[in-house]
């Protein structure tokens, strides 16, 4: 091919090229008009969805998703209308046809995270925590800060933020203050076995009235528990009125010194534990060591 030949070839394809865009100019036009009022028009629907989603199901977490969901599908529609429009619709079917594959490989290499989000939505409308909730998990003790799809963050009691993902928090057991508005201080003594076991249980109770005005209904339960080696254990259990963390310390604190204090002034012994240390020699070696 001389340089003739190739300049009308290069020269003819522009002028098919330029030919084509001006045919095809007025489809352009009507393309980028309906991509950018699709693009209001989704939007719209997305804040008219999210409200109505939100006044039925009072959840957030759940009206964002379906919003967004409800946004994505309306967009894909006049997008594929724009597409229609420029003759484009054949090559996104083999595009799609692609995709299919790539997602499926992708679907197993996501697995994980496909399964927290299944979590967050199942966790979203059981409503087990909401955000301010003091929960335990697992060792994780504090207070819910955020609830995402795909994690949940608890603030602990040294400030620090745990992000859990909501896999975790389906298949465990959660424990919720909030919720059962109950919580407990347990505490364990050791008194002497010398001691009037009936007396040391009225005078134990009588002091813990005390700080009566810090529990529930429930009060104060007593047992004795088993016999030791050097004491007969008991066994306290405080209900209080307020869950939040700073009230239970406050509370076990007082219930401690208040406790210590009256078996002092009551000569209720807390005896320490014993421990017999032999140092004699044994009597053989002795023998050996006098030959």
């Amino acid at each position: 091919m001389n340089f003739k030949d190739f300049y009308d070839l290069t020269i003819g394809k522009i002028i098919t090229w330029i030919k084509e865009f001006i045919h095809m100019l007025p489809n352009f036009i009507i393309a980028i008009l309906i991509i950018v009022l699709g693009f209001y028009i989704s939007r719209w629907i997305r804040r008219k969805s999210k409200n109505i989603i939100q006044s039925i199901l009072k959840i957030e977490i759940i009206s964002n998703l379906f919003s967004t969901l409800i946004y994505t599908i309306s967009l894909g529609i006049f997008l594929m209308m724009v597409l229609r429009i420029l003759n484009l619709d054949q090559a996104l079917g083999a595009a799609l046809a692609g995709a299919g594959i790539v997602g499926i490989a992708l679907a197993f290499a996501f697995q994980d995270i496909a399964a927290n989000f299944v979590a967050g939505i199942v966790l979203s409308i059981r409503l087990p925590i909401r955000i301010g909730h003091l929960i335990q998990v697992k060792e994780h003790t504090g207070t819910v800060q955020k609830i995402n799809l795909r994690d949940t963050v608890i603030r602990t009691f040294h400030g620090q933020d745990v992000i859990i993902p909501n896999k975790v928090l389906f298949d465990s057991p959660i424990t919720n203050y909030s919720i059962s508005k109950k919580r407990c201080i347990d505490l364990e003594v050791g008194v002497s076995y010398n001691g009037d076991l009936e007396n040391i249980k009225s005078i134990t109770l009588e002091a813990l009235k005390t700080i009566e005005n810090r529990l529930d209904e429930q009060g104060a339960l007593f047992y004795y528990q088993e016999f030791q080696d050097s004491a007969v254990s008991l066994f306290i259990r405080l209900w209080l009125k307020e869950t939040n963390q700073a009230f239970f310390l406050e509370t076990r604190s007082q219930a401690i010194m208040l406790i210590h204090e009256t078996y002092k002034a009551n000569n209720i012994h807390i005896p320490f534990p014993i421990r017999t240390i032999d140092f004699k020699e044994p009597q053989h070696n002795i023998s050996k060591v006098l030959k």
